[in-house]
């Protein structure tokens, strides 16, 4: 059984690791010297035409500035088309051919039609949308899922608040000593350590029993953390491993899309989605690591099924039948709304980023957010001030000690900017929050969403919205006990340099 570390408050902690020593910069450094490389490819063939062929300069000019306008005019955040209008000023002329290439019916345009069957063929697998007694707020969200993606909600669903990676896991390796028939893991970072070496040895014992082990994660979160011998041995083992998008694969604009999904199912009838991925650090952290997850159990397991199973279709290009896999779930006696949803670049909506806007906008008394990294865009931080002045009460929990000091910078910087409007901010003495939560009157939200740029638009992610109420009941108690140890932090104040810095960094804030 995995412990709470509680302990460690009384030492002071600077920063934490998710990643091993040097583990971070090496993936920065191999990212970095791919664009580099691609970048450099790009300059030098275009100063190699614009000196060979003069009017090759003034026709890129020309296509730059109908680049400008087309950024102007798009429907991006503002911090976006900021960042994109700074690269084209500066560029020279060769701005729209970044621009182009990065445009996602460019670089992403076969991947969204691949996903379009894919959705296509879930179709036959969701059942109708229905929706049973709920308050407006979960009616009108649900009601923008099912037009926007085709999601729906169930009833029929128990549904269980994880305060804790230790309550998360022991709740899986619990379950997962029943599974019978398979098992789906999906992660961002999966990590050689002591989790993995618990995860790989409960799951090898499944195979030997004849359960189907499916597992994937991301290339990208994973490197430099996820050894050969350890890919070698799960698949000695029997497990079924697929990498989400390969870093060393040839390069893409899109290899910026990356799978930031968790989701575990078991046999179809239980599922878990949340914040918590496969390493030593959320159970063995110098600092308190604060993550929060979810346990469904009945009909809404099929979501998470399906989400599954589209991805991994999608990496590995073969067919499965999906009918072997869902309808399998015992209903619950539970009348409560359950709404798994999954965004990314698969879909025309950017509906992660629309469902904690719908939630910011229908709170009529309370609205707790809880997230490790907060870079929410124009229109969040406009919702949040909005409220806050309408007399909601708004608070938001943040990290005291950072993994990526330049996000944190950045997180901090908003945050503070929102304490003159009201809102209270708490940063969690001596803790990593990597929880991710938003509590409004009577509904609450947990999954993989971070409430930032990369979760709202760029990345693969899920959640869990439901009205449960003691679920809802649960993640204010997490919420209450964050608010018991924490006092609201007051207005700071930053030099000249640091708010040009700050601004700086804010500019690119959409890929980070």
């Amino acid at each position: 059984m995995f412990k709470n570390r509680t302990d460690v408050k009384e030492n002071k902690v600077k920063s934490v690791r998710v990643k091993p020593k040097g583990a971070g910069a090496f993936v920065c450094f191999a990212t970095a010297f791919a664009l580099a490389v691609q970048m450099c490819t790009l300059v030098f063939l275009y100063v190699f035409f614009a000196c060979v062929f003069p009017v090759f300069f003034y026709f890129s000019l020309a296509l730059t500035f109908i680049a400008c306008i087309a950024v102007f005019s798009s429907d991006r955040d503002a911090q976006s088309k900021a960042g994109w209008l700074i690269l084209m000023v500066f560029s020279c002329g060769s701005g729209y051919i970044i621009f182009i290439l990065a445009h996602k019916k460019v670089c992403y345009g076969a991947y969204k039609r691949a996903f379009d069957r894919l959705y296509a063929r879930s179709k036959k697998y969701t059942p109708q949308f229905v929706l049973s007694d709920c308050g407006e707020e979960v009616r009108g969200i649900c009601t923008y899922l099912n037009n926007a993606a085709g999601f729906v909600p169930y009833s029929g669903t128990d549904i269980k608040y994880l305060n804790s990676p230790a309550a998360f896991f022991d709740d899986f390796f619990k379950r997962l000593d029943s599974a019978e028939k398979f098992v789906f893991i999906e992660f961002f970072i999966v990590a050689d350590g002591e989790l993995f070496e618990r995860l790989l040895k409960a799951l090898s014992r499944k195979v030997e029993q004849g359960v189907e082990v499916r597992i994937m994660y991301d290339d990208a979160g994973s490197l430099g953390l996820l050894s050969r011998n350890a890919k070698k041995r799960v698949r000695q083992a029997g497990i079924l491993l697929q990498p989400f998008s390969k870093m060393l694969s040839p390069f893409s604009f899109a290899l910026n899309f990356r799978d930031h999904r968790k989701i575990i199912v078991i046999d179809g009838k239980t599922a878990y989605a949340g914040g918590c991925n496969v390493v030593d650090e959320c159970i063995q952290s110098r600092a308190v690591f604060k993550d929060a997850g979810v346990r469904m159990d009945g009909g809404a397991v099929d979501a998470m099924t399906l989400a599954f199973l589209r991805q991994w279709e999608f990496v590995c290009g073969k067919s499965v039948d999906w009918g072997n896999y869902v309808g399998l779930s015992v209903p619950a006696v539970n009348a409560s709304v359950v709404m798994p949803y999954a965004g990314g670049p698969d879909l025309k909506e950017d509906v992660c980023h629309s469902v904690y806007l719908g939630m910011i906008n229908s709170a009529k008394s309370r609205l707790y957010i809880m997230t490790p990294y907060f870079v929410p865009g124009g229109s969040v931080l406009c919702a949040l001030k909005a409220k806050a002045l309408s007399g909601v009460d708004v608070r938001l929990v943040l990290p005291e000690v950072p993994d990526w000091r330049f996000l944190y910078r950045m997180t901090v910087s908003y945050a503070q900017s929102l304490i003159p409007y009201g809102v209270k901010v708490y940063f969690a003495v001596n803790t990593f929050v990597h929880s991710k939560v938003v509590l409004s009157d009577g509904c609450a939200a947990t999954g993989s969403v971070n409430m930032d740029m990369r979760s709202f638009y760029l990345e693969f992610d899920n959640g869990v919205l439901t009205d449960d109420k003691q679920f809802v009941a649960d993640a204010e108690n997490d919420f209450n006990a964050v608010f018991a140890e924490n006092e609201p932090a007051k207005q700071g104040r930053v030099g000249f340099a640091g708010k040009i810095f700050t601004g700086f960094l804010k500019i690119f804030s959409p890929l980070m």
